[in-house]
């Protein structure tokens, strides 16, 4: 099993000096919405907001992808350590057909 990698939003919050930048690593991750998938989890939520699960479970499903793959684009290029990381999440539909997508960026380092 190979070393964790650190991830965060800031170069400050590493505590440690930089010593190689290794330049910027991506994962993405589109996940498929069953949109007549029947929820029993569904809630309303204030002020008259309805959370749908579906679309909350495939969301999760892609961020914990486009993660996944972001560190193994760190793990690619020798980093130990991943700064200035930003999460963007959407939605693809067309018609019946419903995704969603999340990307995660960020600089790959050795510390």
């Amino acid at each position: 099993m190979s070393a964790p990698i650190l991830v965060v939003t800031s170069v400050d919050a590493l505590g440690r000096p930089v010593r190689e930048p290794k330049g910027l690593v991506v994962g993405h991750a589109v996940v498929q919405v069953d949109v007549f998938e029947e929820d029993d989890e569904d809630e309303e939520t204030p002020p008259g907001g309805k959370r749908v699960g579906t679309y909350e479970r495939a969301l999760s499903r892609a961020r914990t992808a486009a993660l996944a793959e972001l560190l193994a684009d760190a793990r690619r290029v020798g980093a130990n350590a991943v700064v200035d990381t930003r999460l963007q999440l959407g939605e693809v539909s067309e018609s019946s057909e419903a995704a969603v997508f999340a990307s995660f960026t960020g600089t790959a380092l050795v510390i």
